[in-house]
């Protein structure tokens, strides 16, 4: 039986972290739109102002999946919210149980930090949606709405 760990990533795991995210962009067919540099994942994952956290799964002392997570709140339920921005697996890593227990392991993340609920947007050609489903997770009714490029330029008056 393998042995399956999941830990905070370090400063060390950063190409890794590169990397996978590099392989979702191509995996949803968004290759294009890639504009993150390896500096970006040291500067805004591991830095003095850190936007995100990260989790390394390995199995058997591999690295072999990764969740990139951060905070928001609700105002309405006066609570944090936990909101997932990346559950990625190495190809060979699929089909091992492993999606779930980093899903887990965001789970009890949510709960010692009260959150009361974990987010996340899933990109319309990625089949892990059923699986998202399958844990119990459920879609809403909220759009995501984006404000980027020229609009965003153009409301900050700039």
């Amino acid at each position: 039986m393998p042995d399956i760990q999941i830990r905070p990533a370090c400063e060390g795991d950063a190409p890794f972290i590169f990397e996978m995210v590099r392989h979702l962009a191509e995996f949803v067919g968004e290759l294009e739109h890639f504009a993150a540099q390896p500096d970006d994942v040291l500067r805004d994952g591991f830095g003095p102002d850190r936007h995100y956290h990260s989790l390394i799964a390995t199995i058997d002392d591999v690295q072999s999946g990764l969740a990139t997570y951060f905070f928001t709140y609700s105002t309405l339920q006066g609570r944090p919210c936990l909101f997932v921005l990346d559950l990625i697996l190495a190809p060979e890593a699929r089909g091992r149980n492993l999606g779930r227990q980093l899903m887990a392991a965001l789970a009890e993340i949510a709960v010692e930090k009260n959150c009361c609920r974990v987010d996340l947007h899933v990109h319309n050609q990625n089949p892990a949606q059923e699986f998202y489903k399958a844990i119990g997770m459920q879609q809403t009714e909220e759009l995501p709405f984006v404000l980027n490029g020229a609009p965003l330029s153009d409301l900050a008056g700039r």
